[in-house]
């Protein structure tokens, strides 16, 4: 008798939240599906367990003075910022960044994510700018491996996880609290508010698979909207009377 779902329910009902619940859920559920596609199980008991409900919070994105203080504040870890800063990735594409990755003739960087449908490795390759060009090559002089650009010495292999290093920083540099992913949000809207980049080519640039994915990031207003709203910009009696003559009521 394989697995049932309420073994596998009553396992994930002993994670510390509702959204633990729910990756833990999404990855037993690869691993069975992968393991069904082989049949090498009858069935994939996850099916049957239901997501649990997340309330989503507003994610706080740094503004432009915090930002700056932290980067101020990063010392010998401000290449990685840096790094995060010029690319929106996600800090695990970065820790795992090989220097086979970058391309310093072609001026481009190669991301591996994982984050898409079926949980394979994908990579995209990214141009590079002078200012990012210039941490690479810096960094590329001081390597003391061929392997990895940002190498663990202790471990002797790339760091796996750096889940105290932003708290640290941020402390130090006396700002609020804020994780690795607020860089990708703080970039990404930078562009779209300050810079008037489009929806679509943000979208690309973080590599989301929707549209959709890319305006909860921003969570800014779109233009269109502000657009819109500017019709109804001056008297509130004037639009009301417009409003009237258009439908006939006034002669």
């Amino acid at each position: 008798m394989g697995l049932t779902p309420e073994q596998v329910e009553d396992y994930l009902l002993t994670r510390p939240s509702n959204h633990n619940f729910n990756k833990e859920r999404t990855e037993i559920m690869r691993l069975f599906s992968w393991a069904h596609r082989r049949q090498l199980v009858p069935h994939n008991p996850v099916f049957l367990v239901e997501k649990l409900s997340v309330d989503r919070q507003k994610k706080v994105i740094p503004n432009p003075q915090d930002m700056a203080k932290i980067l101020m504040a990063a010392g010998p870890d401000r290449p990685l910022l840096l790094i995060l800063f010029h690319t929106m990735a996600r800090i695990d594409e970065i820790l795992r960044l090989k220097w086979e990755d970058v391309n310093f003739q072609e001026r481009a960087i190669r991301l591996w994510t994982r984050k898409r449908r079926g949980g394979n490795w994908e990579s995209d390759w990214l141009p590079v700018n002078t200012a990012l060009e210039a941490v690479l090559w810096s960094l590329w002089q001081k390597k003391e491996q061929d392997e990895w650009v940002f190498f663990n010495q202790r471990q002797g292999t790339r760091y796996l996880y750096r889940p105290k290093l932003m708290g640290t920083i941020c402390k130090r540099a006396g700002v609020p609290k804020y994780g690795f992913h607020t860089i990708r949000h703080f970039v990404a809207s930078y562009l779209f508010d300050k810079k008037k980049v489009s929806l679509p080519v943000i979208s690309k640039l973080l590599r989301h698979k929707s549209l959709q994915t890319t305006e909860r990031y921003l969570q800014a207003i779109d233009p269109r909207f502000r657009d819109t709203m500017r019709l109804l910009e001056g008297n509130v009696l004037g639009i009301l009377k417009e409003a009237e003559v258009a439908a006939g009521l006034w002669k």
